[in-house]
């Protein structure tokens, strides 16, 4: 029997997941499998030697690791997939495969429930009570928002990461970095909190009295979850997704 290699092929970094066998997937979830991620360099190197021999589901956002997961004869997480929710309230149309798979892990515990997924961009999807996946919002990342400064100022340097918000100045920024990382960081968190704020007023008036599941993920979650108790950490929630979508499909180890 092949093992299962998921694929979540983003733009800064691929996510992959090795499940042995069916047994593992069927009782452990994913929580079995063996994950490793690499930079795209280090994907477009290895790649062949990993898909040799392996059932693959995979979605992708960068269109030449698409093209690299089609020639592998990968399942891949596409607009005209059957999903394990309803698509007539959204427009389908550009939502990106990443997207598609995170509203799919949302079907698969209580709803009304919001996803976020903390990558390159940050990401929210909404699945309402009725299965409908309604939409969400995108907004550019801690990462995304410092090479920005970086690239279209003269003199404004490329700072790495904070891993936590005790890690910022307090008050007002007393030098350059400091005034970038309070600025950064306080606007994306910022803009988060007032995303998830609309998000949870639209379903409380929709459903009152209904518990709101808010699920947490992507590479940069840790700083965001500090900041957001209520949101709960789910690490494998695209590659659930993504396997979730292969299952709605027929996918089967062969």
């Amino acid at each position: 029997m092949k093992e299962l290699l998921v694929v979540n092929a983003g733009n800064t970094h691929i996510e992959t997941l090795l499940v042995p066998d069916r047994t593992s997937f069927e009782q452990n979830g994913l929580s079995g499998g063996t994950r490793r991620v690499f930079t795209p360099e280090e994907f477009s190197r290895t790649w062949e030697a990993l898909a040799e021999g392996k059932v693959i589901a995979a979605a992708s956002v960068v269109p030449q690791f698409t093209k690299k997961l089609a020639a592998s004869g990968a399942f891949l997480v596409t607009r005209d997939k059957k999903f394990p929710f309803r698509t007539d309230r959204v427009d389908m149309s550009t939502v990106g495969a990443d997207r598609l798979a995170n509203a799919s892990f949302l079907c698969g515990g209580p709803l009304p429930a919001v996803s976020v997924d903390f990558g390159t961009a940050v990401t929210f999807e909404v699945v309402e009570e009725d299965r409908s996946f309604v939409g969400g919002a995108i907004l550019p990342g801690r990462k995304l928002m410092r090479q920005a400064l970086h690239d279209h100022t003269a003199l404004l340097p490329l700072l790495p990461l904070t891993e936590s918000l005790s890690q910022l100045p307090s008050g007002a920024g007393k030098n350059t970095k400091e005034a970038m990382l309070l600025g950064t960081d306080l606007a994306c968190l910022g803009g988060v909190k007032e995303v998830l704020s609309g998000i949870r007023k639209d379903l409380e008036r929709k459903y009152p009295g209904k518990p709101v599941r808010f699920c947490g993920c992507g590479g940069d979650r840790k700083f965001f979850l500090e900041a957001l108790p209520f949101l709960e950490e789910v690490p494998f929630l695209t590659l659930q997704g993504i396997c979730r979508i292969w299952r709605e499909n027929g996918g089967e180890w062969s």
